[in-house]
């Protein structure tokens, strides 16, 4: 028993090394994470360093893309450098993939070639070079659709798709059937999916950043083998907007990373809400409908009395105004939503209170850090969640939890 657990252990590190190899059927933009309008894809990976502990630049790559297809992917590990670049016909669709290595890892160099059949439906990938790359055999059910896809290495068959749904090459559903090299009996089958050009990953496994373009461009991988790495990208546009960085900074959230006017939630919130401060001091607010709200118990004055946030009890929606000064005409609210549903006020000595959905809680159990012009919320002694910009907070004020991405 424990032999067969240490060779399916084998088998599955040798097909993740193999496939991290070829990208050989990931030639669409959305695989990498990103649209049609970036051009360029500057990345580098950082590992845990064996001896220092820290995380350190392990590999760095190089994607151009254009309209929403991969051109060519550089690779620069420690002693040699993979190129590996796609040609397409005139109707888009690829025709060659070439793999070639400018240092000492000759071995591997492959050209896969692309064949068609008279519907022009892909039929099969073919390598040069079958002892380090994958062979591809295309089946179709009586209607077009993909039916299945058998994957050979070196001539044997290695694992077998078979489609359960399948909508468009960015979106289907799939049995994964794995064959030992052996005896050509089926070791163990597995489901998965394509969804929009990615593989849905668990939380835990793997989570992205994106810019305010909802484009990947931070990633964090907890792998089960090789530990934590982070991926870092400085994106770059065709019309020649840069986003991101390939600098190493951990402090980021899942989903859109950026000033909060540019969460999906606030371009589109659930409701709008006016407000102004009498010259008694109140605070007096209004609905999207320009009816009173009279109860205003989910609402918080800042310690500046110039600033007010307010939570809807009915839909959850959080609105922000600042400065205020006594009026008699009303303002319209920020939306305020972020997914943690906690904001931080903090005095000049760097005290704080938080509140959560609209309660104040007890903050006995966090304590405030320092890193990377971020400030850091601990719960328990655990990083949890960050205000990003340090340098730029100004006290008293009401500031969003970003949940890291630790």
């Amino acid at each position: 028993m424990m032999k067969k657990i240490i060779q399916l252990l084998v088998l599955l590190f040798v097909q993740f090394s193999f496939a991290q190899k070829d990208n050989v059927i990931k030639f669409l933009s959305e695989n990498w994470g990103v649209n049609k309008d970036v051009a360029k894809i500057e990345e580098v990976k950082y590992s845990q360093g064996f001896t220092s502990g820290k995380f350190e630049p392990k590999e760095t790559k190089i994607y151009t893309f254009k309209n929403g297809k991969v051109i060519s992917i550089e690779t620069q590990y420690s002693k040699d450098k993979v190129i590996e670049t796609f040609e397409y016909n005139a109707k888009g669709k690829p025709v060659r993939f070439l793999y070639i290595s400018t240092g000492t890892d000759k071995a591997s160099e492959n050209i896969s070639t692309f064949s068609y059949d008279k519907n022009g439906k892909l039929i099969e990938i073919k390598p040069s070079n079958p002892r380090f790359h994958w062979q591809y055999k295309y089946q179709y059910k009586s209607d077009g659709t993909l039916a299945a896809v058998e994957i050979f290495d070196n001539g044997k068959l290695d694992s077998r798709w078979n489609f359960t749904s399948y909508q468009d090459e960015k979106n289907y559903q799939y049995i994964d059937e794995n064959y030992s090299a052996n005896d050509g009996k089926k070791v163990f089958e597995l489901k998965e999916s394509l969804v929009n050009g990615e593989r849905p990953m668990r939380k835990e496994a793997w989570l992205e950043g994106k810019d305010p373009n909802g484009n990947v461009f931070k990633i964090r991988e907890n792998n089960a083998v090789f530990g934590k790495n982070y991926f870092f990208r400085k994106l770059t546009y065709a019309n020649g907007e840069i986003t991101g960085s390939t600098e190493y900074n951990p402090y980021f959230t899942e989903g859109i990373n950026g000033d909060i006017s540019q969460f999906p939630e606030n371009k589109n919130p659930k409701s709008t809400y006016k407000i102004r401060l009498g010259e008694d001091g109140k605070f007096k607010m209004e609905n999207q409908a320009n009816q009173p709200i009279p109860d205003l118990s989910k609402g918080f004055i800042s310690p500046n009395k110039t600033d007010f946030i307010y939570f809807d009890p009915n839909n959850g929606e959080v609105a922000l105004v600042e400065d205020m000064k006594p009026s008699e005409n009303f303002v319209t609210m920020k939306p305020y939503n972020v997914p943690s549903k906690r904001y931080i006020v903090i005095n000049n000595d760097y005290q704080f209170i938080i509140f959560d959905n609209g309660k104040q809680i007890d903050t006995s159990s966090m304590k405030l850090a320092q890193d990377m012009g971020n400030l850091v919320i601990q719960e328990n002694g655990v990083p949890k969640y960050f205000v990003p910009n340090l340098d730029k907070l100004t006290f008293l004020k009401f500031y969003p939890l970003y949940i890291l991405a630790l």
